[in-house]
């Protein structure tokens, strides 16, 4: 147990200090210097994306939690989820929730993890923002035919009976994230974290530090 124990440290060491390269500013360095630091490189980043993924208590299920990047697949991301695929957007109620028609019947749609000013609350005055909101999402959705995707961590269904999902155009595009990235959103954990919390509060912050859409001083106060 010992030796394997010094054994493993001698080769994270030889690892780490394999990743750092020093050259003065005279060395002379050899043709393939270039090419070995970007294999290396490429090695290092192949081996630290393998701790983004959180197994769950099914062995044959894998959730994929990092935040993507800009050239990430945004649809990739939580491929393990049950999905409704291709529905066709039928009416807009507000910002954050629309109607599908899904065989044959009119389906109300919540979008998980986000949040937009009211203009259809039956207690509530409609709220600063919530008209533009809901305008972008009608933009976005009104006749489109998206993909709705479940999170296990926040049930098929809220208490209202609707559909909670992350939706998908057809160019990939997860609209739940551009809303909250374009101002029209706050970021909403409904009942515990989900796939993409991190990324939507790192959305929302960069629409803060923005002043973008209802986080503008000359919106809302």
């Amino acid at each position: 147990m010992v030796q394997r124990i010094t054994l493993g440290f001698f080769v994270l060491l030889a690892v780490g200090i394999g990743a750092v390269v020093f050259v003065a500013p005279d060395t002379e360095r050899s043709p393939d210097y270039a090419a070995s630091v970007s294999s290396a490189s490429a090695r290092l980043d192949r081996d630290l994306s393998e701790v983004r993924s959180v197994g769950t208590d099914n062995a044959d299920e894998v959730y994929i939690l990092g935040e993507p990047s800009d050239e990430t697949d945004e649809s990739s991301l939580f491929q393990t989820a049950t999905a409704y695929e291709w529905l066709t957007v039928s009416r807009i109620v507000d910002g954050d929730t629309f109607v599908v028609i899904r065989n044959g019947s009119r389906e109300t749609v919540r979008m998980i993890g986000i949040d937009t000013p009211e203009v259809a609350h039956p207690r509530k005055s409609v709220e600063c923002f919530g008209r533009e909101a809901s305008e972008r999402a009608t933009a976005l959705l009104s006749g489109a035919r998206v993909r709705l995707e479940l999170d296990p961590t926040q049930g098929e269904r809220d208490r209202h009976g609707r559909i909670l999902a992350y939706v998908f155009l057809r160019d990939g595009t997860l609209v739940n994230r551009l809303l909250v990235e374009e101002g029209y959103a706050r970021e909403y954990t409904y009942r515990a974290p989900y796939a993409y919390q991190t990324n939507f509060r790192a959305m929302e912050a960069r629409a803060r530090f923005g002043e973008k859409g209802l986080w503008s001083s000359a919106f809302c106060q």
